[in-house]
């Protein structure tokens, strides 16, 4: 795969697991925020009961409650009583009371003699309990006792309780917000689509090692026949695979897509598969070929367009086996086509595949020098080759660019 796209591709990913992390982040920084603003926000809790005589039991799950023991009864001198009541306050709700307070009407004409562990105050009708500054915080599914003595004159029932009301603060619980429940889906929708997306990405990355499994095993199979073609003249050894690198390359510098990069570079390989069905002995002929022998050597354009017709897993290898001897003037083999009218990946394998002759030794000539090929391809840009690709070709010898992959090319055939 490309090295850019493989860094876009990589980048792409970077980004979107950013924002990913970046979405989960804010989603949690919200969630804090609702329950911190829910724990500032107070509401009043009010419960009112007719007496205190219930118990913890009786008191309903998120309820509060009090109740009320006597446990202490005396008959004072005046022919009165006085009780000793032990109050305890049932926190049955999920929160914390705070700021709490009772008030509650005395019955029998009673009247409060002492509290213990709370403050109090009395009107004309009512006394109400509040708390000391060590217990004005009742915690959730907890108690607070306190004690409080009552007592009357000249009445021989017990001072009570009557209606008594419970009143507090609590803090407002996050789930009571619409905004917590909105960031709760907010969550679940990014889990999903986290989920999702990461899935996706390691199938994506199982597909892409399956490709790239595919591509070494595609790459293989075709070398090795192509070895077998070069096999045929020990002076043109390596030169289908050069002849790929330098048309990728080519095709990568004019931009064009990935999928035509690779079928361009494919093409390249097997762009002599005719030359198996060429005598070695005109292959290796040292002097110059008669018309017969000639032919021979053209016809393997038109032989490796036959035995690729069926072979249709890469786009381009007919057409390139067939063309790529085609010349843009109209005056190339084996059909004559011209300009723009010969296929793409043709016009750019021709260069490759020309650039590749010059640079090397044949059993005809020694190899052109730097100069002498630039100058060749600039002679013939226009009349043997497209004259839009001869520009890279060119650039790509000036900045040794051509030379590298020659060495790597050469590596794949050693």
């Amino acid at each position: 795969m490309d090295k850019k796209i493989v860094q876009k591709s990589t980048l792409d990913i970077k980004i979107k697991i950013i924002i990913l992390v970046v979405v989960f982040a804010l989603i949690v920084a919200g969630l804090i925020a609702v329950k911190g603003f829910a724990s500032k926000t107070n509401r009043d809790i009010v419960v009112r009961q007719e007496n205190m005589i219930m118990s913890r039991g009786e008191a309903k799950k998120g309820q509060l409650a009090v109740r009320c023991i006597a446990k202490n009864v005396e008959a004072n001198k005046l022919f009165g009583r006085s009780v000793q009541y032990s109050i305890t306050i049932y926190n049955n709700t999920e929160r914390s009371i705070r700021d709490w307070n009772i008030s509650t009407i005395i019955t029998n004409g009673g009247q409060v003699d002492n509290v213990i562990n709370a403050d109090y105050h009395v009107t004309t009708s009512k006394v109400i309990i509040t708390p000391t500054d060590n217990n004005k915080i009742i915690r959730d599914n907890d108690t607070l006792t306190f004690g409080i003595t009552l007592s009357n004159k000249k009445n021989q029932q017990d001072p009570s309780f009557g209606i008594t009301v419970i009143d507090g603060k609590q803090s407002v619980n996050p789930s009571e917000m619409m905004a917590y429940w909105l960031l709760i889906f907010a969550l679940f929708a990014w889990s999903i689509i986290a989920a999702s997306y990461f899935a996706s990405l390691l199938s994506r990355r199982k597909l892409i090692k399956q490709k790239e499994l595919d591509d070494k095993v595609l790459f293989q199979t075709i070398y090795t026949f192509t070895s077998f073609i070069d096999a045929k003249d020990p002076y043109t050894r390596g030169h289908s695979v050069r002849v790929a690198f330098y048309a990728r390359e080519l095709a990568k510098e004019m931009g064009l897509p990935e999928n035509d990069v690779k079928n361009i570079y494919y093409s390249g390989l097997m762009h002599d598969a005719g030359k198996i069905s060429v005598p070695d002995a005109v292959l290796n002929k040292p002097g110059k070929l008669n018309d017969g022998e000639f032919q021979l050597i053209k016809s393997h354009t038109t032989n490796g367009a036959r035995m690729l017709r069926n072979y249709t897993a890469i786009e381009g290898l007919k057409e390139v086996a067939l063309y790529h001897h085609e010349k843009y003037n109209g005056k190339g083999y084996p059909t004559g086509t011209a300009g723009k009218e010969i296929p793409l990946y043709a016009r750019v394998v021709c260069v490759a595949d020309s650039y590749d002759a010059m640079s090397s030794n044949r059993v005809y000539r020694n190899k052109l020098t730097k100069e002498q090929i630039i100058a060749e391809l600039e002679r013939c840009s226009g009349t043997q080759f497209d004259p839009e690709i001869v520009p890279y070709m060119v650039d790509m010898i000036k900045t040794g660019k051509a030379d590298k992959l020659r060495d790597e090319a050469d590596n794949v055939v050693l």
